[in-house]
């Protein structure tokens, strides 16, 4: 027994110690030098820093060469411990501040640094600098330290990510919005969504607060970044398109050092020693104007020689088609399913014509969709149902669907037919009667019923032809009514006519409605907080009851043309500025993850006002 418990302890020993020698050597393998800057490019005179990273513990790091820089401290060392879920993580920094002396390209070679008795090297890399204005020298003949608490563009951007610039018409393209910072933000806001004319786009789900911890490292210098938008796009034309630029606005938080007093001796902590959040003498807030920058995109026309039964599909595509059951009775019903599986602009897929011959009966079909959007594209299913009944017994065949699309693998057409569909209907249950066959082809009556009708064998009352049917006054309006109704129609049928050639006048007297029901909706959203669905609803209903009352077609419909318009119609100046600034608060909180200054309610409320106003202002 002793001896037993004495091996089991001797394998768990082995075991635990086995353990850490793979931890151990997992940990070496994993450990790296890396080396940023805090700005790349910079100017001639601009100071900045050069910091390399150990995500481990160290000794004996040795820089590089840095005689093309002023090197006004360091190497100044900093180490950090982490504590995760009972995980330890150390790391150390060493900082360089510098200042640049001329302009040009200038290499940064390789740090080094001892850890776990393994020698690691950083990379090295490639700096810039520009033209700038030389700072004046000291009486130590060391140029003097350019103290700033501005912001740049270098520290906080937008950028339009896409992961092709070349496709065909159809073909889907990935768009992500990400915004990069190197600074606290202490919030930001988009102030102009991106619009794509000449695209069709579908929005990739994101999460409703906006997360910055992942980093990237840019030209040196290391990001926080985070997605404000994704979108696949599918161009709808062929040539040159452009992903137009997003705007936005932050509010970046700043460390300010007081200038130094040169006749107080004892004023020393603005030392870029003495440069970091422990010394900081205060913050300030800065708002930042934000625009990505456009992208060109070259659309490729589609091949010549499309089928005939294409209709803009462009992916990868599966297809399929059945009727449930091939033998049935009459009156009974049937279901023919239609079904497209793959990737693609599916979205576009629009239910196939069915030929039916006579004796059947077919009704518009149902869709169903299972469709997924994502940031590698649309993928998933369309279904389309269709319910026949047959009316007629005997043996019928239904023609073969067929369906065309454009395999961005193959880059070429491809066809998908199905078989003929056979279906056998057996007599069934029901009265006689008499029956229309519903083909556009046959125009003959079919007499399903009994041919001859029975000679009605009941009393009959004759009239004399010298007496009336009635008095004069019973006959002359019974005589009356059909005129007056038939010339009521008639009046009522130009009238009818006439509101239906002016479409203006249609689409302003159902924007109304409209909008009473998109601010219905958008209630309901509010009261269960769902705030995606109801700023999405509050912005429906503002842009479609505008448009719809100024005449603007949605093409052509923007803040700045809507705001012309009202001001031609005598808007009041504050009820157009009052729906320029809920249009802004409706897509701040749909882009911007979930930020406005205004409350849910009093978007709402604002929404209502403007619609009750405009629709006193801009009757018709």
């Amino acid at each position: 027994m002793v001896r037993t418990h004495f091996t089991l302890v001797l394998k768990k020993g082995a075991s635990a110690g086995i353990l850490m020698l793979l931890t151990a050597c997992y940990q070496a393998n994993s450990q790296s030098l890396s080396a940023s800057v805090s700005r790349n490019p910079v100017a001639v005179g601009e100071q900045f820093q050069l910091t390399f990273t150990l995500n481990a513990t160290g000794s004996n790091f040795e820089g590089p060469s840095l005689s093309d820089f002023f090197v006004l401290s360091g190497p100044n060392q900093s180490s950090s411990v982490q504590i995760i879920n009972g995980s330890i993580s150390q790391s150390q920094s060493f900082t360089y501040y510098l200042q640049a002396k001329t302009e040009g390209q200038f290499k940064i070679g390789s740090a080094s640094i001892i850890s776990n008795g393994k020698k690691l090297e950083s990379p090295p890399f490639t700096l810039t600098v520009t033209k700038g204005q030389p700072q004046q020298s000291t009486q130590q003949g060391q140029p003097q330290r350019q103290e700033s608490d501005g912001v740049t563009g270098n520290d906080v951007f937008i950028r339009a990510i896409v992961d092709k610039t070349n496709v065909y018409r159809g073909e889907g393209i990935s768009i992500t919005y990400r915004l990069y910072t190197r600074v606290q933000l202490v919030n930001y806001a988009i102030t102009k969504a991106a619009t794509l004319n000449g695209f069709y786009t579908q929005d990739v789900p994101l999460p409703a607060q906006l997360d910055i911890s992942r980093v990237e490292t840019i030209n040196g210098v290391q990001y926080n970044y985070g997605d404000i938008r994704k979108i696949i796009a599918f161009p709808q034309q062929s040539g040159s398109l452009t992903i137009d630029p997003m705007e936005g606005e932050c509010i970046a938080r700043v460390r300010v050092q007081r200038k130094r007093n040169p006749n107080d001796p004892f004023d020393v902590f603005n030392d870029p020693f003495f440069n970091d959040p422990f010394f900081g003498r205060g913050v300030r807030d800065v708002k930042i104007a934000l625009t990505s920058t456009p992208i060109k995109i070259t659309v490729k026309d589609l091949p010549a020689g499309a089928p005939a039964s294409f209709k803009g599909m462009v992916g990868k595509f599966s297809f399929e088609a059945k009727l449930d059951k091939d033998v049935t009775n009459t009156n009974e019903a049937v279901a023919l399913r239609i079904k497209l599986n793959g990737k693609g602009n599916i979205k576009l897929f629009d239910a196939p014509p069915l030929d039916v011959p006579p004796g059947i009966e077919s009704y518009e079909p149902k869709q169903n969709d299972n469709i997924n959007v994502n940031a590698n594209g649309v993928s998933g299913s369309r279904l389309y149902e269709y319910l026949l009944i047959p009316r007629n017994e005997g043996q019928y065949e239904i023609p073969a669907v067929e369906l065309s699309y454009f395999d961005l693998e193959k880059k070429a057409y491809q066809t998908f037919t199905s078989p003929a569909f056979k279906l056998k209907v057996n007599k069934g249950t029901g009265s006689s009667s008499v029956s229309v066959a519903l083909s556009p082809s046959k125009s003959e009556v079919q007499l399903l019923g009994k041919d001859i009708r029975f000679i009605k064998t009941g009393p009959v009352a004759f009239i004399r032809m010298d007496e009336s049917a009635g008095t004069d006054f019973t006959w002359w309006m019974m005589a009356l009514i059909p005129v007056v109704l038939i010339i009521l129609l008639l009046i009522m049928k130009n009238r009818i006519e006439a509101m239906n050639a002016d479409a203006v006048l249609m689409r302003s007297r159902k924007a109304a409605s409209i909008a009473k029901k998109k601010l219905s909706a958008a209630k309901k959203h509010l009261d269960k907080n769902e705030h995606e669905q109801f700023y999405t609803e509050v912005t429906r209903a503002l842009w479609e009851f505008t448009g719809g009352k100024l005449n603007i077609l949605p093409s052509a419909l923007s803040k700045e043309t809507a705001t012309e318009e009202m001001k031609k119609r005598m808007v009041p100046e504050e009820i157009i500025k009052q729906f320029n600034n809920t249009i802004d608060a409706c897509e701040m909180s749909r882009y911007a993850g979930g930020y406005t200054t205004q409350s849910s309610a009093a978007v709402y409320a604002d929404a209502v006002n403007i619609i009750s106003v405009l629709q006193e202002k801009l009757k018709r």
